[in-house]
């Protein structure tokens, strides 16, 4: 977990998020981190201890992860509903205009906050995550979206209790990581794993499941070209979640984008190459500053 002060948002349809604020308490901007699908803040790690003097920096669980309930109405998990989970936070805490960063989902989920209110957006931060459909060419697997459709409503709606007790099973196998590795999934060490593996054993499933299927609904393509704040794109080159092409697709259509592929990086590349991730934000948000 990482640093900070937890507090509670009580969001738009009464779901409670579990928030924290850490960093530099004083300083007149906020980056506002958005977790990908199923994970935890603690990809963020590495950034939140070099952006912390000068930065106030706040994180959320999304709804139905970690310390965050589920939603009362389990269709409210599309991504326009958590662009506004992430406003009700930003009402909560009184913020004017934030960074907002998103990981993997995440960069959706901050696509549409921009599209839903983009007085209140200071810059995006999209780190190796699509602007679409996130399943469309994961692992580079030919799989019709109707196939996905069918697999993804099934194991929520009708086998929930199934695919809960299989996907926990499954993280708790002694060789899950050197298989994760071997796939391709990841190059980060298995500490490093190790918040991300733990968080899968008490994750709601269904839940998950069901905005994965809001995230395949979901498209941002419109977006792009419109965006006029600052924009950064962070890719792996080695990525089997969001391939290059995706993330290329992005440097070609937001306008003045900042844009690095990192060589070798795979979908957690965040915490794998922390030293150029570290670098290339804060240049991007120094360049702010001087212009």
């Amino acid at each position: 977990m990482l640093p900070g002060q937890s507090f509670t948002v009580r969001s738009w349809d009464d779901t409670l998020l579990a928030c924290r604020v850490s960093g530099n308490q004083r300083s007149r901007e906020t980056i506002l981190w958005v977790n990908g699908l199923f994970t935890t803040a603690s990809y963020w790690a590495f950034l939140h201890r070099d952006l912390a003097s000068d930065y106030r920096l706040v994180t959320f669980d999304l709804r139905g992860h970690g310390d965050s309930s589920s939603p009362s109405d389990p269709q409210n998990t599309g991504i326009h509903h958590l662009a506004r989970d992430v406003e009700a936070i930003m009402d909560q805490l009184s913020t004017g205009r934030v960074h907002l960063a998103g990981f993997s989902l995440g960069v959706q989920v901050i696509l549409e906050a921009y599209r839903m209110f983009p007085q209140r957006v200071l810059s995006l931060m999209a780190y190796l995550g699509p602007f679409e459909n996130p399943l469309s060419g994961i692992f580079g697997l030919p799989i019709p979206e109707s196939v996905w459709r069918v697999l993804l409503e099934s194991m929520a709606n009708r086998l929930p209790r199934l695919s809960s007790t299989t996907w926990h099973a499954l993280f708790h196998l002694p060789l899950l990581h050197p298989l994760a590795r071997l796939c391709g999934g990841t190059n980060a060490s298995p500490g490093m794993m190790r918040p991300f593996y733990l968080h899968q054993r008490t994750l709601d499933v269904p839940n998950g499941l069901r905005m994965a299927l809001g995230a395949m609904r979901h498209s941002a393509r419109d977006v792009l070209p419109g965006i006029s704040v600052p924009t950064l794109v962070l890719a792996g080159e080695k990525d089997k979640f969001t391939p290059a092409a995706v993330s290329n697709y992005m440097r070609d259509h937001i306008p003045g984008v900042t844009f690095l592929m990192i060589e070798g990086g795979t979908h957690t590349a965040l915490i794998e190459y922390p030293g150029i991730v570290n670098r290339t934000t804060r240049s991007f948000l120094n360049e702010m500053h001087q212009t």
